[in-house]
């Protein structure tokens, strides 16, 4: 098993025509996005990881139920598949979605809080800007283990330097990672602020 350092988080991002029928009917589809997650962490683990080896939040969060320094967690766009770990006894919720995917406005009474409104009204895209605060708050949600239905207004953050932000929501701090690779948006959380950074990998070993 290649071995990787303790103080990052490490991110994979891959095109999912690379290992799925992307011609497969939706629900299908979904199933076999499912099962990617035993793959690719059989590959990163280095021993062959089954649905024995998991256990899920009350909203389907996954976690390793032998690994005590060892955390992950996944997300897929229309095209893109990613997975993000780190051998660490952290948290972490990450979040991927296409940069031209197009949002309604409108949600964003739902989605913004009352100062997250004010700057928003002032993007010149408030496509894209609506967006980045969606990716945001689906990552928080993961994170957490939470519902999407759990509100995503109080779901706020108040920058505190460049990556550690203090979260409204529950008065904790995170670092929170914004990235941009193969037109995708990606934002990562980890509880862990000993993290200070992503390293973004192109193969597993």
């Amino acid at each position: 098993m290649k071995k990787f350092s303790a103080t990052s988080v490490y991110l994979y991002c891959t095109n999912q025509s690379q290992w799925i029928d992307t011609a497969l009917p939706e629900e299908k589809r979904k199933l076999a996005l499912g099962r990617l997650k035993f793959h690719f962490l059989s590959q990163i683990l280095g021993r062959q990881i089954t649905a024995q080896d998991l256990f899920y939040g009350p909203h389907g969060k996954p976690f390793l139920k032998i690994e005590q320094n060892f955390s992950f967690n996944i997300s897929h766009s229309k095209y893109y598949y990613a997975i993000a770990f780190a051998y660490r006894a952290c948290h972490l919720g990450l979040d991927i979605e296409d940069d031209n995917r197009q949002i309604k406005l409108a949600l964003a009474t739902y989605i913004l809080g009352d100062k997250e409104r004010v700057q928003w009204s002032l993007a010149n895209d408030k496509q894209r800007a609506l967006l980045y605060y969606w990716v945001q708050k689906e990552a928080f949600i993961k994170i957490k283990g939470l519902s999407i239905f759990s509100g995503m207004k109080d779901m706020t953050f108040t920058r505190l330097t460049r990556r550690l932000y203090y979260a409204d929501y529950d008065n904790q701090p995170y670092h929170i990672f914004h990235l941009m690779l193969a037109k995708q948006r990606i934002t990562l959380f980890t509880d862990d602020t000993q993290v200070k950074k992503v390293d973004l990998i192109d193969h597993l070993p």
